[in-house]
Parts: structure tokens; sequence; C-alpha cells
């Protein structure tokens, strides 16, 4: 698994609330078509959602901490 930053995890957190993903539930929900939401995308953004995908997957409460609160 890609090592990341919690700014970088924060940052896609963010841009992945802009189009309407704002929990870890979402986050595992989305589909591939998804991505035509952002305005812009590259490969590393996908690298970051699989990895987010991942640690929800394993660790069910260790994305809570980047969610604001609604």
């Amino acid at each position: 698994m890609a090592k990341y930053n919690i700014n970088q995890i924060q940052k896609m957190i963010d841009r992945l609330a802009e189009i309407g993903i704002k929990t870890e539930k979402a986050i595992l929900e989305m589909k591939f078509e998804d991505l035509e939401k952002f305005p812009s995308y590259t490969i590393t953004d996908i690298k970051t959602i699989i990895t987010l995908r991942k640690i929800a997957t394993e660790n069910k409460k260790a994305l809570v901490l980047f969610f604001k609160d609604e």
C-alpha cells in the first residue's frame, strides 16, 4: 500500500465530499463512473481512492477523523 501523508488524505476526502461522497460507506460504495464527477482526475487520485477503500475495509473507523461534521 502506498504511503500518503495526512494532507494528501484530507485533500482527497475534501474532493470526494465536493461530489457528494461524504462517508466511509459512500467511499466503499463508489462506482467507477463516479470519477466522471471530478472536473479532472489523475492516476494518483485513483490510487489514493483505492487506498482509502482498503483502509475503510481493513479498519472500519480509520477515516472517521478526516470527515467533517455535517
